[in-house]
């Protein structure tokens, strides 16, 4: 079953578009004229989403925060690839594991705090987060 989320600013304009499929966010579409209008997404806003797919988030130069709601379990490779405004994520005590280059370029993310959930990390996850000043792991 394939839906397509139309996700709205504060101010009630429409700015993307999710595709999801089976519980997995496969990627999202700028809606015309909007790639320069930052935006934040919600739990609400992820309801139901179990996976965030591979490159679901590839170059969404424009998304500042995500709150990715419990029940996630995967965040796929390359899911925020070079979402350069992204200073802010939070990711659940489902989420078992964050693949490859997931968050690779995401210049302006400045700390990040991975829950005991987590048993994987793939690599370059991180790499290019130059603003990124701590990254909270647990025991």
């Amino acid at each position: 079953m394939s839906e397509n989320r139309e996700i709205t600013n504060t101010v009630g304009r429409l700015v993307v578009t999710l595709e999801i499929e089976s519980g997995v966010l496969k990627k999202f579409r700028y809606a015309e004229g909007c790639d320069a209008i930052s935006f934040s997404l919600t739990k609400a806003d992820l309801a139901g989403v179990q996976s965030i797919g591979r490159q679901a988030f590839f170059c969404c130069s424009s998304l500042t925060s995500i709150e990715i709601p419990e029940g996630v379990t995967d965040i796929g490779d390359e899911a925020f690839w070079y979402c350069i405004s992204l200073t802010s994520i939070v990711i659940p005590n489902s989420v078992t594991s964050i693949d490859n280059c997931t968050f690779f370029d995401c210049s302006s993310l400045t700390s990040i705090e991975i829950p005991n959930s987590v048993i994987s990390i793939g690599g370059r996850a991180f790499i290019g987060c130059g603003s990124l000043a701590s990254i909270m792991i647990p025991n």
